[in-house]
């Protein structure tokens, strides 16, 4: 990490997290590469001079980041790149999540086109079937919400 703690956003737009890391979607935490510095500057990246403690490290910071008489921003760019890194696998693997969600619903929406398909021709045949058949799409329904909600709030 830099000189001081960081608490800008990150660049990146992605708001998943993971059992197994801290979650980093919240504007307080350090996180990514820093797009504005604590005098409110634009942070580039930039290099050390070779007079400065790390010659040659690349770094996040803005122009008067030597200035001592202000706090100003300093994130390594390695650290910074491994955090968005981090962020970025998080999203592909929410995404794969989200694909399969999606794939079972496309599942479940089949069927309930051959539940009504069955309940018309049952309707004709019986009509002591219909409230079978609406039972039926009525637990069809109940579990693709229950699908749904144990997705959103997994994520």
């Amino acid at each position: 990490m830099g000189r001081y703690s960081y608490s800008q956003p990150s660049s990146s737009s992605v708001r998943l997290c993971s059992g197994d890391e801290p979650d980093v979607s919240s504007t307080t935490r350090d996180y990514g590469i820093p797009n504005l510095c604590y005098c409110g500057l634009r942070t580039m990246m930039k290099t050390m001079d070779n007079t400065d403690a790390y010659p040659g490290r690349m770094f996040f910071g803005c122009k008067d980041y030597k200035d001592v008489d202000n706090m100003h921003l300093l994130k390594w760019w390695d650290e910074a790149m491994m955090e968005e890194f981090i962020l970025l696998r998080r999203a592909t693997d929410n995404q794969g999540d989200c694909i399969r969600v999606l794939r079972v619903a496309d599942r479940i929406e089949a069927e309930l086109a051959q539940l009504k398909q069955l309940a018309l021709m049952e309707k004709k045949r019986d009509s002591r079937v219909e409230l079978s058949i609406i039972i039926g799409l009525l637990l069809a329904g109940l579990i693709v919400w229950g699908c749904m909600t144990i997705f959103w709030f997994r994520v």
